[in-house]
């Protein structure tokens, strides 16, 4: 719950939620994001990697799914699609 309170504070150009969080998990804290703003840029970094939650994660819009442990690549790349997507120069 604490993740989408911040949220709606802080709207963040990227948002990276967990699966496993307290409370809310970060499936339906994307579902609640996305019925707010269609084209966050919100994704899952999660070792909750089964096939169904990334399937469900893409299916409720996530903008990737990065499977821990992960490599910092992974990171980069998801950072670069943000950047294709929005226009911003992150990595300078």
């Amino acid at each position: 719950h604490e993740a989408v309170q911040m949220w709606h504070r802080l709207r963040p150009r990227i948002t990276l939620l967990d699966i496993d969080m307290p409370g809310l998990d970060g499936l339906t804290a994307l579902q609640q994001l996305r019925s707010i703003d269609a084209d966050a840029f919100i994704a899952i970094v999660s070792g909750g990697s089964s096939i169904d939650n990334v399937k469900q994660a893409l299916a409720l819009g996530a903008a990737g799914f990065v499977i821990k442990p992960y490599k910092p690549q992974r990171i980069v790349d998801l950072l670069q699609r943000y950047q294709e997507k929005s226009g911003h120069n992150l990595m300078r």
